[in-house]
């Protein structure tokens, strides 16, 4: 039965399916095998000018395999064959206020948690955001999120998504990762799963260009990293601790320390750490 469902969940995505099931895009190209999503979209907009042809607002470009993924930091994603979801989509949002564009990571993350609810079956309290959006099954990163620009003015944001859909106990990256599979998911179709990522891409997107003050709000309370100890590795090789209490409308975690001064932080590797009585806050525990 593990085997069977395996097997069918590694098969090739079915492009005209989940083109039908994801109406909101301008293009959805579906491949076989790429170097990395966000490079070919990224390339496709390098080349407009020599082409004259604009790729659309509202792209996508999914692949069963990916050679050359790219996280954070530059670290290296792989995974088997069919065996997670690699998907780049490209946005040209238009009027949002460059104080706003930071929200895009967090917005993507929140996408990703409303697919595994919604369309993996997974249940609402085992899944949850560490700030700014690693999506986390049972505590256990299960999704990794880039966003890249590839332009400034006007704005060209790139987000790509690495999910881990089937992998194995032996396949997977890092001991404090997970998939769908081992998370006990009911569904590991992934034409149906990117499709169904596609649509809350499409929704939460939409809530984002759109100013939706409740977006932020369900980020909120999506995101377990606010209320818990944390460590945060900031650039330039500084660190702070503390307790992470909010989440600002521009994205930036708030971090307070013990001495009780509050620190805005827009980018750093967060860590979720033993508390002071003792216990583990949820996450990551590298």
């Amino acid at each position: 039965m593990t085997d069977a469902r395996i097997e069918s969940s590694r098969r090739p995505v079915d492009a005209a399916k989940l083109r039908s099931l994801a109406p909101g895009w301008n293009s959805i190209e579906v491949l076989d095998s790429t170097g990395s999503t966000n490079a070919d979209l990224k390339d496709k907009v390098a080349a407009e000018r020599a082409t004259a042809v604009q790729v659309p607002d509202r792209s996508a470009i999914f692949a069963s395999e990916q050679s050359s993924g790219r996280g954070r930091l530059a670290r290296k994603w792989a995974a088997p064959y069919g065996a997670s979801i690699a998907l780049s989509v490209l946005f040209r949002p238009r009027g949002i206020d460059s104080d706003q564009l930071g929200l895009l990571p967090l917005v993507v993350g929140l996408a990703v948690v409303d697919m595994m609810v919604s369309e993996a079956g997974l249940e609402r309290d085992r899944v949850g955001l560490k700030w700014p959006n690693d999506v986390l099954v049972d505590g256990r990163k299960i999704c990794g999120i880039l966003v890249e620009a590839a332009s400034i003015a006007p704005p060209i944001l790139i987000p790509g998504i690495g999910v881990n859909v089937s992998l194995l106990e032996e396949e997977l990256p890092v001991a404090h990762a997970t998939s769908l599979f081992l998370a006990g998911a009911p569904n590991l179709e992934r034409t149906e799963l990117v499709a169904g990522l596609l649509r809350a891409l499409d929704a939460r997107e939409k809530q984002w260009r759109e100013g939706s003050a409740e977006l932020l709000e369900e980020y909120r309370r999506a995101c377990i990293t606010i209320g818990s100890e944390v460590r945060v590795e900031l650039p330039g090789g500084k660190t702070l601790t503390g307790r992470a209490s909010d989440v600002r409308s521009d994205g930036e975690l708030v971090v307070t320390d013990h001495l009780g001064t509050a620190h805005f932080v827009a980018a750093g590797d967060v860590f979720h750490v033993r508390a002071t009585d003792g216990s583990y806050a949820v996450g990551d525990r590298k």
